[in-house]
């Protein structure tokens, strides 16, 4: 049996992934399919003549609106629905962004390396120097890390919380791709390629990276499930889009917790989604480094 089939075949057995991919599915189809799912545009306020803050009023479930409204009148379902969308998409670009670079850096980092019972190479000081800044960067809370980046933007925007929290990702799959390269350079394949002559950098790119995969893309599904949170909690702070009418469930979360007295749900159901999905992704991404794990066949 192929690696990969011992793998799937140890992932379908194991409780955690299937709740983990019913949860990040369902997740993905509402995200792909907010149009058809929400009963109601996420952005006209139509019970807007209902709301009335002074008296702590904002309109509760009701026909045609299951959830009730916001606090300007918009259909919180809908709102819901079209924030999977938007909280994908910050997700998966950061995390995306994130995994390019981490791979690069630790492909070079890597390739420092003579491969020979840990001997630095000809270029070992990129390595040591490559490692230094990630070490530092892993030294930081991530999610403090994030923020800070996200603080110094002049302009918050929706790039500024994907380039903050894709910043915090890179030393992690800079790290991890590097620690799986160097076990790599050690095995056989390897030492008969360079034996040949083969350089280096082809020596990285085609017999090492291609197998030293396999973890990183493994650890890209439970970063991801951070880079949600980080994502959510940076909106939640102000440092998002700033655009109220935007449909996220961190800003939904924001603006909630301004009405927890009036209507507590407003906070709860983004906060439970969030949450949610999360837990999904984290779920499914422990199991599935658990199945490529060459010591557990």
């Amino acid at each position: 049996m192929s690696r990969w089939r011992a793998a799937l075949r140890r992932l379908s057995g194991n409780p955690s992934a299937v709740v983990g991919a019913v949860i990040v599915g369902g997740f993905l189809l509402v995200a792909l399919f907010a149009g058809v799912l929400a009963p109601h545009s996420p952005y006209r306020e139509y019970l807007i003549s209902e709301v009335r803050l002074g008296e702590s009023q904002i309109p509760g479930p009701r026909s045609g609106f299951p959830l009730g409204a916001d606090e300007r009148g918009r259909d919180l379902l809908s709102r819901l629905i079209y924030g999977s969308r938007q909280t994908l998409f910050v997700g998966v670009v950061a995390t995306l962004i994130g995994l390019v670079a981490g791979v690069a850096l630790g492909a070079v980092a890597a390739g420092g390396r003579s491969g020979s019972a840990g001997r630095a190479g000809p270029r070992g000081w990129v390595d040591v120097v490559v490692m230094r800044i990630v070490d530092v960067a892993l030294s930081l809370p991530g999610l403090l890390l994030a923020i800070s980046l996200a603080a110094l933007v002049g302009h918050a925007s929706q790039w500024t919380v994907i380039g903050a929290v894709a910043a915090t990702n890179v030393p992690v799959f800079a790290r991890l791709l590097r620690g799986c390269a160097l076990a790599q350079l050690e095995r056989e394949h390897v030492l008969a390629a360079r034996a040949l002559g083969v350089k280096q950098r082809w020596i990285v790119l085609r017999h090492v990276l291609p197998h030293a995969l396999s973890p990183v893309l493994a650890q890209a599904t439970l970063t991801l499930a951070t880079a949600i949170l980080d994502a959510a909690a940076l909106s939640f702070l102000g440092l998002g889009d700033p655009d109220p009418a935007r449909a996220e469930w961190g800003l939904m979360l924001g603006d909630g917790q301004r009405f927890f007295e009036i209507r507590p749900e407003l906070a709860y159901y983004p906060a439970l989604a969030i949450i949610v999905v999360a837990l999904g992704f984290m779920l499914l991404g422990e199991a599935m480094r658990e199945a490529i794990d060459p010591r557990n066949r």
